[in-house]
């Protein structure tokens, strides 16, 4: 459905948005179609704009994006519990110190059955996060992250493309961190959420965005245990060649295909073996040893 819209289009939004992450509940997070919804309303604020607008978009054009039978106009039912799903979405901002306001992602949605349409709106909490922007934030192309499959992959491309400016595209990040950050302590072991998460959302990256993304885990070599603790993230931007690769919609399917038939050792995740932290040591294998927590 989004396809067949402009995907030069840019998602700009200040990185306090990535707050969110945080004060979202697992059972609140966003779906992976959701979030391209999310974002498509996003990429069609423009520069200057002063307030949220409504956007318009056909009911069959919804549907077919949310794989919706609305059978001509007589499953209405189907598509207000599709509708309500995403509107009931909420989370947390601290919109002051000690201050924390709840939010929905959409005010309103107008079902015009008549002329086949849909009226959807932001909810005006979202406006300092994504309207004047001057400094602090990051942006990206609608089209880069329209055929993602995991809600990881959006949340680990934000966080990097909010700290790609960094010197020499290196992102430093405690383990623990990240792992919350992502996917809310979901996999204690970091063999898991690297299985599970960093592997998959790293792979969609690499084969769909502008950037290629390499990461390195180090663990405590002090005391008893053997946790990761430490990890690095290197950001590389695309070449031009590259990124004739991915200038077709064509091309964004073959590659997340592609992506998903990658196995684990054809995904490249270690940078300069000459990279050390002192008092650290890094795997050879990050699957094949298990981390104690």
């Amino acid at each position: 459905m989004l396809d067949k819209y402009d995907l030069t289009k840019v998602v700009s939004a200040k990185n306090d948005i990535l707050a969110t992450q945080y004060y979202t509940e697992p059972n609140m997070e966003l779906t992976a179609k959701q979030k391209q919804l999310i974002l498509f309303l996003v990429s069609r604020i423009e520069k200057g704009d002063t307030d949220l607008k409504t956007e318009t978009i056909t009911i069959s054009d919804y549907c077919e994006f949310f794989n919706i039978n609305y059978n001509g106009g007589t499953n209405r039912k189907t598509l207000r519990k599709s509708i309500g799903e995403l509107y009931k979405k909420f989370f947390f901002l601290e919109t002051a110190p000690n201050i924390e306001t709840a939010c929905r992602w959409l005010d309103s949605v107008v079902i015009d059955h008549g002329k086949g349409i849909m009226h959807i709106k932001l909810s005006d909490c979202l406006k300092p996060y994504y309207l004047n922007l001057q400094e602090r934030f990051f942006a990206y192309q609608l089209g880069y992250t329209l055929h993602f499959k995991s809600h990881y992959s959006y949340v680990l491309y934000e966080f990097l493309k909010s700290r790609d400016h960094q010197k020499d595209g290196i992102i430093w990040v405690e383990v623990d961190y990240i792992k919350d950050f992502i996917a809310h302590n979901k996999y204690s072991k970091f063999s898991d959420f690297e299985k599970r998460v960093l592997k998959p959302a790293v792979a969609e990256i690499n084969a769909q965005t502008d950037i290629t993304v390499v990461y390195k885990a180090f663990r405590d070599t002090k005391g008893t245990g053997r946790k990761y603790r430490k990890m690095y993230f290197k950001i590389t931007p695309k070449t031009d060649e590259e990124m004739k690769k991915i200038d077709t919609i064509a091309d964004w399917k073959f590659n997340r295909k592609t992506a998903a038939e990658q196995t684990a050792d054809e995904i490249e995740v270690f940078l300069d073996e000459q990279m050390v932290l002192p008092g650290f040591e890094s795997s050879d294998d990050l699957e094949c040893v298990d981390d104690e927590e």
